[in-house]
């Protein structure tokens, strides 16, 4: 009995390694998101140059992400005597969408529909508009762009340049208006680099990945309108859409509006215009987790506007003659069609949504005559 045992046991084990082998050459369930960034005393953190990463999709699919020599997922940057029209676009990871492949990022679509003109991608995972004007103001005169496109997430930005919480474990630089007057204050502790990446023993295994990825994915196909455990990473929209705002969201408005007059200025400054483009999150395009909003966070006074954000960043950018465009109705529409916009777990546009925006990024600037 105990030699049966035992047999059953060892098979059992050698099953499960060689799953576990057959998993980690052909179906990888561990992302080396993570271990794609280092530290910087600036920015807080940055992509490491000249590195690749695997980076697995909610769906089980993995994908390379490479960067280049300046540390950003693109290729080789311009020399100084390149004298193509170069588009700077800056963001956080709507810019850099490590969800889908190189080709698929709206980026990579607006170069290839485009003649002589070159897209790069300076979007950093995590960067709030802090560090996407320290960014700027690193590279615009580097690199000379015609034009500068900054992204706004319409989700953590607003708490990514107040600091409200790190990423990753790592610290970033902040802003706030104080006395009518934005101040932009350094990184003020160290990383904790010992946090980052750690895990228990067993979340080491691809196997356990791969079963509990499975898992996740029937449980959220069998909810209803595939709705359901998605809200709650959208508490954000609860007081982002809320009007009125609450005196915290109204500040953290002011300071976003401020942090885009200084980059405005910044981009002047180097006689480079600047269009800005409003990237609204997965909740204000869907509507089941729209719908799910006010069950979730019922209000006792105001209401939830979906595009209240929208709007204000809208009319401020109209009093400052800011060059603004919003994604939201092409993105909207789109998503009635039966391509998803969203991934539904990591919530970044998909390779069909980068379609759309580039499409509309394309349209848009032409008709402001910023390109041919």
């Amino acid at each position: 009995m105990l030699k049966k045992l035992v047999l059953i046991l060892v098979s059992t084990s050698i099953t499960l390694l060689l799953c576990e082998l057959l998993i980690r050459l052909f179906m990888p369930q561990i992302s080396d998101h993570d271990a794609m960034f280092e530290p910087s005393v600036d920015l807080g953190w940055q992509w490491i140059p000249n590195h690749e990463g695997t980076i697995v999709n909610s769906e089980g699919s993995s994908h390379l992400v490479t960067t280049n020599s300046a540390g950003f997922r693109d290729g080789p940057l311009p020399s100084a005597d390149d004298e193509t029209f170069t588009i700077m676009v800056l963001g956080d990871s709507f810019v850099s969408n490590i969800s889908v492949e190189t080709e698929a990022v709206f980026t990579e679509r607006m170069e290839s529909s485009l003649d002589s003109i070159s897209v790069l991608n300076f979007g950093v995972n995590g960067y709030g508009q802090v560090q996407e004007y320290l960014v700027m103001d690193q590279w615009i005169d580097r690199i000379k762009p015609n034009l500068v496109v900054v992204m706004i997430y319409l989700r953590n930005d607003f708490q990514d340049n107040f600091g409200l919480e790190s990423w990753i474990s790592y610290p970033r630089p902040t802003a706030s208006f104080i006395d009518n007057e934005i101040i932009m204050s350094p990184i003020s502790q160290e990383p904790n680099i010992s946090e980052i990446g750690r895990g228990k023993w067993y979340d080491q295994f691809h196997l356990i990945h791969f079963i509990k990825n499975r898992y996740r994915n029937i449980k959220n196909k069998m909810s209803e309108d595939g709705a359901s455990g998605y809200l709650s990473y959208a508490s954000p929209e609860a007081y982002l859409c809320k009007k009125p705002l609450p005196s915290s969201s109204e500040e953290m408005f002011v300071v976003l509006e401020q942090l885009l007059l200084k980059i405005e200025e910044r981009s002047q400054a180097s006689n480079v215009p600047v269009v800005f483009a409003l990237a609204p999150t997965i909740v204000q395009i869907e509507d089941p987790l729209w719908n799910e909003l006010s069950t979730n966070y019922p209000l006792e006074d105001g209401a939830y506007v979906r595009q209240y954000p929208n709007k204000l960043l809208l009319d401020f950018a109209a009093e400052n003659q800011l060059t603004m465009l919003d994604l939201f109705k092409p993105l909207y529409q789109a998503n009635k069609k039966e391509a998803p916009i969203y991934d539904p777990l990591q919530q970044h546009w998909t390779a069909y949504g980068n379609q759309i925006v580039a499409e509309e990024l394309v349209q848009f600037l032409k008709q402001k005559q910023l390109i041919k």
